[in-house]
């Protein structure tokens, strides 16, 4: 018993401990690349990207979803046939150099807008040449007494929806004042915009900061014989 190899033995332990913790190192490792990974969604557009550009095909950009809305028309409402209002307006194709039924509101539409942009500026030679004399002496006023009371109006017309014939009357010459027939037209004009008066503490005296619809109905006069139309009264409906 003296002579028994206990060193051989010790060894041959320590071998057998060596080889399990190599064998169970091992077998994870191998265990966990045996496994399939799943890449991320960044990696993969990544390798797709680098394998499209070693085969020498580009993607094309993705279409759009959604289609931007067409932008809102104006509508010009002329008169129906068989009514005595497009008769009368018909009627102004002969009295009136160049005139057509949706022509004139679309003349009209930009006088509108000229007229309210003048006003908001207080453009009073623009506004003298572009309206009578009754209707310049009311918007002076208006102006005027703004001015006085330190108010500053402001005006953005951001759509006009829709300008209609309302009336058609046909005014005779004054022959004292030397004036020519002309034809006196009211258009009904709907539009939205921001209209306000500030004062000068720049509080809100009169209108909103929000968008606001406006229902004007202007009359607008024609010379028979040329010359600019003329902004004859304007009111609210």
């Amino acid at each position: 018993m003296t002579n028994f190899p206990w060193d051989i033995v010790l060894l041959a332990l320590l071998a057998v401990a060596m080889a399990g913790t190599l064998f169970c190192v091992l077998g994870r490792r191998i265990g966990a690349q045996g496994l399939k990974q799943e890449s991320s969604p960044a990696v993969n557009a990544h390798e797709s990207r680098r394998t499209d550009e070693q085969n020498g095909r580009t993607q094309p950009p993705p279409l759009p979803s959604q289609v931007a809305p067409e932008e809102a028309r104006i509508e010009y409402a002329v008169p129906s046939d068989h009514s005595a209002l497009s008769e009368e307006v018909r009627a102004l194709q002969q009295r009136l150099p160049g005139f057509t039924a949706e022509g004139f509101l679309r003349q009209t539409e930009v006088f509108f807008r000229e007229i309210v942009a003048a006003l908001t500026r207080a453009d009073l030679p623009f506004l003298q040449a572009r309206l009578t004399p009754e209707a310049f002496e009311v918007f002076k006023t208006l102006i005027e007494t703004r001015q006085k009371e330190g108010h500053q109006a402001f005006c953005d017309i951001r759509r006009i929806e829709r300008l209609e014939y309302k009336e058609v009357v046909s005014v005779a010459p004054d022959a004292g004042n030397g004036e020519t027939g002309s034809v006196y037209i009211k258009v009904a004009i709907i539009s939205w915009q921001i209209s306000n008066l500030k004062d000068d503490k720049k509080n809100i005296v009169e209108g909103t900061e929000a968008l606001t619809e406006f229902h004007d109905l202007w009359g607008i006069l024609c010379p028979l014989q040329g010359g600019g139309i003329k902004l004859a009264s304007a009111a609210v409906f």
